[in-house]
């Protein structure tokens, strides 16, 4: 059977979506937790988590495109240290830039990283993911990734290369290419180097002289919709059932031997209280968490409730970080 990692993103942000992961961790659904560490206020949120769940692996959701940089990183950044939007990724074109470029990217990685370890008790960050994937497009960014996770001893895992289902995670890389585009007038140079390398990073992961450490793949299969009008709490519940089965008939079909992580988006299950976690949310500087996704985290959540205990025998314990 194949063993699984169930981690709970965007940690240490919004309240309401915290204390949705506060509660899943301690009812043992989830065994992960993955927190950006660039908001004010978010190493009180990882104290709570691990006083009521001592036993979580938490890691770092790194972030080059939400939020506000640790260290300036004026080539990621407009004014006052505000992450550019992920459309605005674009590489220097002067060779020495493209260099100090990097050098930025690894002293905010590394800072990153550094806060939570800062947090946690053991002092040990389980595990690295990347908000957007955005350190997974381009090549030398994915170096700077490795080369960080690398450095620290123990070596931190990061999140697979491997994505699963495929054409979801295609259409998710097409559709950044195409932003990025768009919002660089078509620079096609980078756009290609994004749909290729998005093709060959299995690969040229596997052949790095020192690969990184992760798990055979990372599963999405119960991911969205993103809603345009909000879901009655019935449809809510019937979206919750979709979801569980989607994570069921998705684990049937791994391997034996595979360490599969899968990644769910979580937010206080209190249907009377979505409208008001919703407002709250709007004026948000962290692209991606979208309130309009707010009714489906809160199904994510419920079927998760309901995956335990209907294959609480066949899946749990989950997997540790730690024994990859």
């Amino acid at each position: 059977m194949a063993k699984l990692i169930f981690t709970a993103d965007d940690f240490g942000v919004v309240p309401a979506i915290d204390k949705g992961i506060v509660d899943a961790a301690e009812m043992g659904l989830i065994n992960s937790v993955a927190t950006f560490t660039n908001k004010d206020g978010f190493e009180k949120s990882v104290e709570i988590l691990l006083d009521r769940s001592p036993n979580v692996e938490v890691g770092a959701h790194l972030t080059i495109s939400s939020g506000y940089a640790l260290t300036g990183a004026s080539f990621f950044t407009e004014k006052g240290s505000k992450f550019k939007h992920y459309g605005n990724i674009k590489r220097p074109k002067r060779e020495a830039d493209r260099v100090l470029e990097l050098v930025q990217l690894e002293k905010e990685i590394r800072a990153q990283i550094d806060k939570l370890v800062e947090v946690l008790p053991d002092r040990r960050v389980k595990h690295l993911s990347v908000h957007f994937n955005s350190l997974y497009f381009i090549k030398d960014y994915f170096d700077v990734l490795v080369k960080v996770a690398n450095s620290y001893d123990p070596v931190i895992p990061i999140r697979s290369v491997h994505a699963k289902p495929g054409i979801k995670h295609d259409f998710f890389v097409g559709q950044m290419a195409l932003q990025i585009a768009f919002k660089n007038l078509f620079r096609q140079k980078e756009v290609d180097h994004i749909d290729e390398f998005a093709e060959a990073i299995g690969d040229y992961a596997k052949s790095m002289t020192n690969p990184p450490k992760m798990p055979s793949l990372f599963h999405t299969a119960h991911y969205g919709p993103l809603g345009l009008a909000k879901l009655s709490e019935r449809k809510v519940e019937k979206l919750a059932k979709k979801k569980r089965r989607k994570v069921f008939k998705s684990s049937q079909k791994l391997q034996d031997d595979e360490v599969c992580e899968y990644v769910f988006h979580l937010i206080d299950d209190n249907y009377n209280l979505l409208e008001g976690y919703r407002a709250s949310a709007k004026s948000l500087d962290y692209h991606g968490i979208n309130d309009k996704y707010f009714d489906s985290r809160m199904a994510e959540l419920r079927s998760l409730k309901t995956f335990k205990q209907h294959y609480e025998d066949e899946f749990y314990p989950l997997t540790s970080w730690t024994n990859l």
